[in-house]
Protein backbone atom coordinates (compact mmCIF):
# COMPACT_ATOMS: atom_id res chain seq x y z
CA UNK A 1 0.00 0.00 0.00
CA UNK A 2 2.69 2.44 0.84
CA UNK A 3 4.55 1.35 -1.91
CA UNK A 4 2.54 3.32 -4.41
CA UNK A 5 4.16 6.76 -2.89
CA UNK A 6 8.17 5.69 -3.69
CA UNK A 7 9.12 7.56 -6.34
CA UNK A 8 12.84 7.33 -6.22
CA UNK A 9 15.19 4.29 -6.70
CA UNK A 10 18.80 4.63 -4.10
CA UNK A 11 21.51 2.46 -3.44
CA UNK A 12 22.63 1.86 0.38
CA UNK A 13 26.41 1.62 0.96
CA UNK A 14 27.85 0.55 4.25
CA UNK A 15 31.14 1.44 6.17
CA UNK A 16 33.51 -1.19 5.35
CA UNK A 17 35.53 -3.29 7.89
CA UNK A 18 38.43 -3.97 5.27
CA UNK A 19 41.36 -2.82 7.21
CA UNK A 20 44.54 -2.82 5.42
CA UNK A 21 47.38 -1.13 6.54
CA UNK A 22 47.62 1.21 3.73
CA UNK A 23 44.18 2.34 4.54
CA UNK A 24 44.14 2.21 8.46
CA UNK A 25 43.20 6.08 8.69
CA UNK A 26 40.57 6.33 5.86
CA UNK A 27 36.80 5.15 5.75
CA UNK A 28 35.36 3.61 2.48
CA UNK A 29 32.00 2.17 1.79
CA UNK A 30 30.89 -0.50 0.18
CA UNK A 31 27.58 -1.45 -1.27
CA UNK A 32 25.29 -2.75 0.65
CA UNK A 33 21.54 -2.77 -0.55
CA UNK A 34 20.85 -1.61 -4.21
CA UNK A 35 17.48 -0.34 -6.12
CA UNK A 36 15.64 0.77 -2.90
CA UNK A 37 12.30 2.05 -4.08
CA UNK A 38 11.99 5.12 -1.29
CA UNK A 39 10.47 8.48 -1.16
CA UNK A 40 12.13 11.59 0.35
CA UNK A 41 10.86 14.73 1.69
CA UNK A 42 13.35 17.68 2.96
CA UNK A 43 12.24 18.19 6.69
CA UNK A 44 13.93 21.98 6.46
CA UNK A 45 13.48 24.51 3.86
CA UNK A 46 16.99 25.38 3.43
CA UNK A 47 20.85 24.60 4.43
CA UNK A 48 21.74 25.49 7.85
CA UNK A 49 25.26 25.49 9.12
CA UNK A 50 27.07 22.63 10.92
CA UNK A 51 29.44 22.57 13.91
CA UNK A 52 31.56 20.83 11.35
CA UNK A 53 32.02 24.29 9.33
CA UNK A 54 29.81 23.00 6.48
CA UNK A 55 26.57 23.19 5.82
CA UNK A 56 23.75 20.59 5.99
CA UNK A 57 19.79 19.53 5.49
CA UNK A 58 17.47 17.24 6.44
CA UNK A 59 15.24 14.80 5.05
CA UNK A 60 12.80 12.25 5.60
CA UNK A 61 13.16 8.87 4.04
CA UNK A 62 10.63 6.42 4.11
CA UNK A 63 11.14 2.49 2.28
CA UNK A 64 10.27 -1.14 2.86
CA UNK A 65 11.12 -2.40 6.10
CA UNK A 66 15.38 -3.67 5.13
CA UNK A 67 19.03 -3.33 6.56
CA UNK A 68 19.51 0.31 6.42
CA UNK A 69 21.31 1.45 9.97
CA UNK A 70 22.50 4.78 10.90
CA UNK A 71 26.29 6.32 9.71
CA UNK A 72 24.73 3.98 6.15
CA UNK A 73 24.80 6.24 2.87
CA UNK A 74 22.33 6.76 1.07
CA UNK A 75 23.06 8.09 -3.01
CA UNK A 76 19.95 8.84 -5.05
CA UNK A 77 22.62 9.88 -8.59
CA UNK A 78 24.36 12.95 -7.13
CA UNK A 79 23.07 13.11 -4.16
CA UNK A 80 24.58 11.91 -0.75
CA UNK A 81 22.71 11.24 2.53
CA UNK A 82 23.91 10.34 5.65
CA UNK A 83 21.26 8.31 7.99
CA UNK A 84 21.10 9.73 11.06
CA UNK A 85 18.02 7.97 12.93
CA UNK A 86 16.13 4.98 12.14
CA UNK A 87 12.82 4.31 13.01
CA UNK A 88 10.06 0.79 12.15
CA UNK A 89 6.59 2.08 11.54
CA UNK A 90 4.05 0.29 10.82
CA UNK A 91 0.83 1.50 7.93
CA UNK A 92 -2.32 -0.86 7.49
CA UNK A 93 -0.23 -3.53 8.69
CA UNK A 94 2.64 -3.17 7.09
CA UNK A 95 5.81 -2.56 8.62
CA UNK A 96 8.42 -0.33 6.87
CA UNK A 97 10.98 2.47 7.46
CA UNK A 98 11.41 5.85 8.30
CA UNK A 99 14.62 7.44 8.26
CA UNK A 100 15.89 10.71 8.50
CA UNK A 101 19.07 11.58 6.33
CA UNK A 102 21.40 14.40 6.51
CA UNK A 103 22.55 16.19 2.90
CA UNK A 104 26.00 17.94 3.69
CA UNK A 105 26.88 20.51 1.22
Amino acid sequence: MIETLFDKIVDVYRLSDDESPDDIDTESYAAHLTGVACNIQPLDAEFRESMAGGYEKDYRMFCEDCDIAEKDRIIDGEDEYEVSGTKRMSFMGSSHLQLTITKKQ
